[in-house]
């Protein structure tokens, strides 16, 4: 360990009685950890250890290199320190804030996704009841496909994983996709995102919506920016690299910056993108009179910082309008507010074309050409039932 890392620690043993997190924590481990030795080198070291013959990339999570680096005495064991871990590697990935680009966008993954269950084994007589229950299901349980034929392909994103559930109703409601940021979405998560909206794009033919749904907060207004932001940045990547890149125009600024190395990125003849904060916003907090919480005055904020800003802009007073309270406050609203982002992107004419190719009546004629065992399936249902 070089010396200059050496001499910190004692002071970061000192700082263990503060807060985790706090001002004082974070500016100890700014002054007494080589971050940028720790991003250049360090890391690299990891990524070669973790690498197995035969198997391409190891793809760690950033909190398994978190990990290593805080187990071997290279960075504080702290939960900011695991921020800054996050935030520098980040920026390593993207090639931005002083960082070259050291990695890949896809060196690491991130596990912050739902879990994946293990398969359930059955016994013989079990597992063949239950697929024949499933031919069963057929039966009575169609939905017409709505998206069949569309031009466009929509997604919601949640700023909160535990408000995916809520967005569940209106989902189902148009067979549209929920995804989480979780607050702050790491590179890797955006990178995903990215390349399936490619793919919507290139494969399908689809113009694709991102739908942002957040708090309205000092933090929470500017999410959805940061991840403009990388998603940018992640177009300029593609195309240094030669890689065909998402197709958006972007903000005006951005397309005044369209060109890259002589080169136009954007093709308004080929499927476009859209990334759009749907809510909250001001206007929808103040129609419905949503709860506000933790208001404070512009004059009690330090100038300069990001309440001070979120004052500014709001009618000089910095506050908290969490997207629980138009769920809680306002259902109806609410589900109106998701609705209009979704139904804007739906073309009724296209749908009146194929509906009667879609019907449940056709489901049925297709369903009976091919299925002739309801009535056995019905008897090992009851079976299955006493079994």
């Amino acid at each position: 360990m070089p010396k200059d890392i050496q001499r910190g620690f004692g002071k970061i043993i000192m700082a263990a009685s503060k807060e985790e997190g706090s001002e004082e924590a974070i500016l100890v481990e700014e002054t007494t950890t080589d971050w940028r030795y720790v991003i250049t080198i360090e890391i690299r070291r990891i990524l070669m250890q973790l690498r197995k013959p035969g198997q391409g990339k190891p793809r760690p999570t950033i909190r398994r290199v978190f990990y290593i680096l805080a187990s071997n005495g290279k960075i504080p064991k702290t939960k900011s320190a695991y921020r800054r871990l996050s935030e520098l590697l980040g920026n390593a990935r993207l090639g931005w804030k002083g960082y070259p680009r050291l990695y890949d966008l896809d060196d690491f993954r991130d596990d912050t996704r739902p879990e994946i269950e293990g398969p359930n084994y059955r016994k013989p007589k079990t597992f063949v009841q239950e697929r024949v229950l499933g031919a069963l299901y057929m039966f009575d349980n169609y939905d017409e496909p709505l998206w069949e034929g569309q031009e466009d392909y929509v997604e919601l994103m949640v700023e909160k994983q535990a408000l995916v559930r809520t967005f569940e109703v209106p989902a189902k409601k148009w067979q549209v996709s929920v995804v989480s940021n979780k607050g702050n979405s790491s590179i890797t998560a955006i990178a995903e995102c990215v390349e399936r909206w490619k793919r919507k794009q290139l494969e399908e033919g689809l113009n694709v919506h991102s739908e942002y749904f957040g708090d309205l907060d000092a933090f929470g207004e500017n999410i959805d920016n940061d991840i403009r932001k990388k998603i940018r940045r992640i177009i300029e990547i593609n195309i240094e690299e030669g890689i065909e890149p998402l197709n958006w125009k972007g903000s005006e600024k951005w397309s005044e910056l369209a060109k890259h190395k002589g080169k136009s990125y954007y093709d308004p003849d080929k499927p476009d993108f859209t990334f759009e904060r749907i809510g909250l916003t001001e206007e929808q907090a103040n129609r419905y009179n949503l709860l506000r919480l933790d208001e404070e005055p512009i004059k009690k904020l330090k100038p300069g910082s990001v309440k001070w800003k979120f004052a500014k802009r709001h009618g000089g007073t910095c506050f908290v309008v969490e997207l629980d309270a138009i769920v809680i406050q306002q259902e109806e609203a609410f589900l109106r507010m998701v609705n209009d982002g979704v139904e804007k992107w739906y073309n009724y004419d296209i749908w009146n074309r194929v509906h009667l190719s879609l019907s449940e009546e056709t489901m049925k004629k297709e369903l009976y050409k091919r299925v002739k065992f309801k009535k056995l399936a019905l008897k090992e249902y009851k079976l299955w039932q006493k079994w």
